[in-house]
């Protein structure tokens, strides 16, 4: 018989070396004949070892469950790998969905932020232009000097008034009334404060445009929060799916992630259907397990038939062996309940064969004393293929169980990829279309926005470069009345000469000639000359105030700065 190997190295199904019952040779030496209580002692021996044939029956119940269980392994793995294949579907669709969220999101921010960026810029051009109206003085000598009625042209409408930028889209042009002077200011000029330019204009526009924007900015943030929450919301629903996904056993976890990975889909799918799976070669280990204990009780079997062969040829032999039994019987439960299998000789029944020569006697007494030695070994070895048998149904049972839970957590994921797909719909996507309306809506109106923004700039900016001309007009008026003036007055000099030295000439005349010149001869002799007179046609319009030098110098400065813009 072949010795027991310890348990953490099991023997294989094909290593083993029984030799119970194994031909036997002449040995080359008479041994010594084993006495009749060896002999009954062998038998009670080999009749406990035939209780290890419950080791066999249990065998041959684990061979029936892993058959069973390999069935239930294919079946299991099919459903799982189809159920793997639609959850990796869904994810994927769910991650598509996802970037798609997130890509509205961001597009719409980095356009939002680039608008941003050009509203700022323009913002700032307005309020450099504003800022250039608010430091602009209005000479007080303009302020000082009305416009005389005149029937023949309507009087500026913005001459004492705001001036009127376009008017924003979509609203009625502002009206401003004349601003009305307290009579102290008005009667007290040089005591009150200098208009600037910036008190012309009418503020309220660019308050309303600022108001505009800022609603528009208040309400686009408003629509990438929204989104965000939903965003939130959906990372969160997909948190909830990796987490039923991580919870998953392990080899099925790692196919999923392994197909999110970019791995083929069958390649994925049929990782723990078939790939992976320990049942076939468990089985075929233990279907060689089981015959080879099979093999080993055969040998116990032939070894006790021996033992019953040599007691029936040994005087007293089975009466003796009887009674020993039955005094064992009390102490030793197992060789007590030990039944011989069917189609064993019994010590009641008579010897098979007939009777045995010495010779044949003695070499069966001898082969029967040898294999004694092994019967503890063989009932090792069976009890520790059996165990692990034990051992290796427990890995089965423990990867259908890991098939099974795979099974119910594929089911509860796609049952939660079901409820997040149905909210997909009408609260991830739907927040990216309102989104998307939304910020289309809101990036039109500031457009249009900027447009009047940009506009009334320019019209700030022409109003600026108008009142530097004005100045520069005025001065140019104030030269030119001047020169006219120093025109007017050398004429009149000259005519006032020319008319004393015709009075001259009038009287020196009627001095040498009026005492024979009779009255009535031309009455205009007598006439004094003709008076002439140089006047301003409008005086009122004509009075052109006085720009000093220094507000000449600022209107250069702020139109050189023009020029370099």
């Amino acid at each position: 018989m072949a010795s027991p190997k310890p348990a953490a190295n099991l023997p294989s199904p094909s290593s083993s070396t029984a030799s119970v019952g194994a031909a036997w040779e002449p040995p080359s030496a008479p041994p010594a004949t084993p006495s009749l209580e060896q002999l009954v002692a062998h038998f009670v021996a080999s009749k406990r070892s035939l209780a290890c044939i419950s080791h066999v029956w249990r065998a041959n119940e684990i061979v029936n469950a892993a058959r069973a269980a390999l069935e239930d392994n294919a079946a299991l793995a099919a459903k799982n790998a189809f159920l793997q294949r639609a959850v990796e579907r869904q994810v994927a669709s769910l991650d598509a969905v996802r970037e798609g969220v997130e890509k509205v999101g961001m597009e719409g921010q980095a356009e939002f932020k680039s608008i941003l960026h050009s509203l700022d810029a323009a913002s700032a051009r307005l309020q450099s232009t504003i800022n250039v109206l608010r430091t602009t003085i209005v000479p007080p000598s303009l302020q000082s000097h009305k416009p005389a009625p005149c029937s023949n042209a309507a009087p500026p409408s913005t001459a004492t008034g705001d001036v009127e930028p376009p008017s924003p889209k979509g609203s009625p042009s502002p009206s401003s009334p004349p601003q009305e002077q307290s009579p102290s200011r008005s009667s007290s000029p040089a005591l009150q404060e200098p208009k600037r330019l910036y008190d012309f204009v009418d503020s309220s526009i660019v308050d309303s445009l600022n108001a505009a924007l800022r609603s528009c900015i208040d309400r686009t943030n408003d629509a990438a929060a929204a989104l965000a929450a939903a965003s939130d919301a959906f990372d969160a629903a997909l948190d909830e799916v990796a987490t039923a996904l991580n919870a998953l056993p392990t080899n099925s976890n790692n196919n999923l992630q392994r197909a999110k990975a970019g791995d083929e889909e069958d390649k994925g799918a049929g990782a723990t259907a078939t790939a992976t799976t320990p049942v076939p070669q468990l089985l075929r280990e233990l279907e060689a397990h089981a015959r080879e204990m099979a093999d080993l009780l055969q040998g116990l079997v032939r070894h006790y038939d021996v033992c019953v062969t040599a007691l029936k040829h040994t005087e007293g032999g089975g009466e003796a062996a009887a009674a020993l039994a039955a005094d064992a019987a009390g102490v030793d439960a197992a060789a007590a309940a030990a039944e011989v299998p069917p189609g064993l000789q019994s010590l009641d029944a008579p010897p098979r064969g007939g009777p045995l020569t010495d010779e044949e006697r003695a070499d069966l007494l001898a082969v029967l004393d040898k294999d004694a030695g092994e019967v503890e070994d063989v009932v090792g070895e069976i009890r520790e293929r059996g165990a692990d048998m034990e051992a290796r149904c427990g890995l089965i049972e423990e990867h259908v169980g890991l098939l099974r839970e795979e099974s119910r957590g594929l089911n509860k994921v796609l049952k939660l990829l079901d409820k997040v797909g149905g909210r997909c719909g009408e609260e991830f996507i739907g927040a990216a279309a309102t989104f998307a309306r939304s910020w289309e809506d809101e990036k039109r109106a500031i457009a249009e926005k900027m447009e009047e923004v940009e506009a009334l700039r320019c019209f700030y900016e022409g109003f600026s470069a108008a009142f530097d001309g004005l100045i520069l007009e005025v001065a140019r008026r104030k030269g030119v009345r001047t020169k006219v003036e120093k025109i007017v007055a050398e004429a009149m000099g000259r005519v006032e000469r020319l008319l004393q030295e015709d009075q001259d000439d009038r009287k020196a005349f009627r001095t040498e000639h009026g005492e024979y010149l009779p009255s009535d001869i031309w009455p205009g002799l007598v006439n004094p000359p003709t008076r002439y007179e140089l006047r301003p046609v409008n005086p009122g319009v004509a009075d052109i105030p006085d720009i000093n030098r220094e507000a000449l110098e600022q209107v250069k400065k702020r139109m050189q700065a023009r020029v370099a813009l």
